[in-house]
C-alpha cells in the first residue's frame, strides 16, 4: 500500500493548509511578530516559500504533470512569485504591516525556486512510481530512434506495443530487423483482440491498461536470439491473422463497398475532397455505431469515444476508404504492401485509444500513418520528427 506521502493529494491539501497559515501569519499586525537579527524576515519569507513551493511541485509531480525539469522549476517560482505578489497586496490592508516590499517578495520567488529543488529531492526518496502518459510505438520510429533518447521517452511516457510490432521485427528471424531493439527500455505490448473481447464480455469501455512491463531478453539484444518453437507457432498463427485481413481489404478494393457508406457516397473517392469528407464522417458517432450495428456487434447502441471498439471501427473503415483513393483502377496492390497496411493498423488504433502515437511517417502526407492519426484524433498527441523526440 502507498505511503500517503505518495499520493499527489496529499501534497495538494498540504498546499492549501500552506496557504491558509501565510494567510493568518500575514493578518497578525507587526508588534504581534517575533522579533530578531536584521533581514531575519527574508530568511522566515524564502524558507516559508520553499515549503509551499516543494508541495505545489510535488502535487504536480506525483500526478503525472510537471514532468519536465525546466517546466517543473518555472511553474513552481511562478507559483510562489504570484502568491508573494498577493501576500504582500494583503499586508497592504493590515493594519501595522507595511506590505509591498519588493524584497520580501523576491525572498518569495527565491524560496519557489529552492522549493522545486528539495521537491525533486523528496521525490526520488519517496522512490514514487508516478502515472505517466501512454505512448503508442511503431517499429519506423523505433527503428530510428537512438539508444539515447529512449531515456527522455521513457521518463515521459508508459511505452505501448501491439503485436504487429513484435510480428513486424521478428518474423524473418532476421539481426537487422532485431536491431530495433537496441536501447529498447521497459514497455508493454498490448493485445488488441484480447481488449475488444473483454469489452464485449464486459459491455464497458477498457478503462485501465494492464500494467505487464517487459524487458528485453539478452540474447535479443546481443542478436543470439533463435525463436522456440512455441514462439515460432504464434509467429505463424499471427501472420494467418494478417493475411486473412490483407485478404479482406483486397477485396475491399474489387468490390469497390464500404460498410457505412453507399455506392452513390463512394463515387468518387478518389478524388482527396471527397476523400476528407468521408473521413470527417467518422468523427460522428452515430455513424460509428451504425457500421457498428450493422457488423452485426455487441452494445453497438451504447458504443463511445472511450471504447477501444469505437476506434477499432474508425480505423478500419478510414483504411478501407483509403484503400478506394488510392486504387480506383480495382487493382490492389502486392501482398506484402498489404500486410504492412494491415500491421500499421495495430498501431493506429491503439494510438487512438491511448492518445498518442509516435511514428516516422509524416501527417503531411494523405495516407501515411501519421495523417491517419490527426485525421481521426485531431487534438492527439503525435510524435513523427526527431525534434518531437528530444522533448
Amino acid at each position: 500500500m502507498l505511503s500517503p506521502l505518495s499520493k499527489p493529494l496529499f501534497w495538494r491539501v498540504a498546499v492549501l493548509v500552506w496557504g491558509g497559515v501565510l494567510y493568518a501569519l500575514s493578518a497578525q499586525p507587526s508588534t504581534a511578530l517575533p522579533g530578531g537579527f536584521p533581514g531575519i524576515d527574508k530568511v522566515e519569507h524564502a524558507t516559508y516559500f520553499t515549503l509551499g513551493g516543494m508541495c505545489f511541485l510535488l502535487g504536480l509531480r506525483l500526478a503525472g504533470l510537471a514532468q519536465g525539469k525546466t517546466t517543473a522549476i518555472v511553474l513552481t517560482v511562478l507559483f510562489c512569485s504570484i502568491v508573494g505578489v498577493l501576500d504582500e497586496w494583503h499586508q497592504l490592508h493590515v493594519p501595522g504591516r507595511s506590505g509591498g516590499d519588493v524584497w520580501d517578495w523576491l525572498a518569495d520567488t527565491l524560496g519557489g525556486f529552492l522549493g522545486a529543488h528539495a521537491a525533486f529531492g523528496v521525490e526520488k526518496r519517496l522512490g514514487v512510481q508516478k502515472d505517466k502518459r501512454l505512448l503508442v510505438l511503431d517499429k519506423s520510429f523505433a527503428r530510428k530512434t537512438p539508444a539515447r533518447g529512449w531515456k527522455s521517452l521513457a521518463r515521459q511516457f508508459d511505452l505501448l506495443v501491439p503485436s504487429a510490432f513484435y510480428f513486424e521485427t521478428l518474423k524473418d528471424n532476421s539481426l537487422d530487423q532485431r536491431r530495433v531493439f537496441l536501447g529498447f527500455p521497459e514497455f508493454q505490448r498490448m493485445d488488441i483482440m484480447g481488449m475488444l473481447r473483454v469489452e464485449d464480455e464486459r459491455g464497458k469501455p477498457v478503462s485501465s491498461w494492464p500494467k505487464r512491463i517487459l524487458r528485453l531478453s539478452k540474447e535479443l539484444e546481443s542478436g543470439s536470439w533463435k525463436a522456440t518453437d512455441e514462439q515460432s507457432s504464434a509467429i505463424e498463427r499471427y501472420r494467418a491473422y494478417v493475411d486473412g485481413w490483407a485478404s479482406f481489404f483486397s477485396s475491399v478494393i474489387t468490390s469497390r463497398a464500404v460498410v457505412g457508406f453507399t455506392s452513390s457516397d463512394l463515387a468518387d473517392i478518389h478524388k482527396e475532397e471527397v476523400l476528407l469528407r468521408l473521413c470527417g464522417e467518422l468523427h460522428n458517432r452515430d455513424r460509428i455505431r451504425a457500421i457498428a450495428k450493422a457488423l452485426d456487434s455487441a452494445h453497438w447502441n451504447i458504443i463511445t469515444e472511450e471504447w477501444l471498439r469505437f476506434r477499432y471501427y474508425q480505423g478500419l473503415v478510414q483504411h478501407a476508404l483509403l484503400l478506394l483513393y488510392r486504387h480506383s483502377n480495382n487493382m490492389p496492390p502486392n501482398s506484402e504492401v498489404m500486410r504492412h497496411d494491415v500491421c500499421d493498423l495495430e498501431y493506429l488504433i491503439l494510438g487512438l485509444h491511448a492518445g498518442s502515437l509516435a511514428t516516422d511517417e509524416s501527417e503531411s502526407h494523405v495516407g501515411k500513418l501519421g495523417w491517419r492519426f490527426k485525421n481521426l484524433l485531431p487534438h492527439g498527441n503525435l510524435i513523427s520528427t526527431p525534434k518531437d523526440r528530444r522533448h
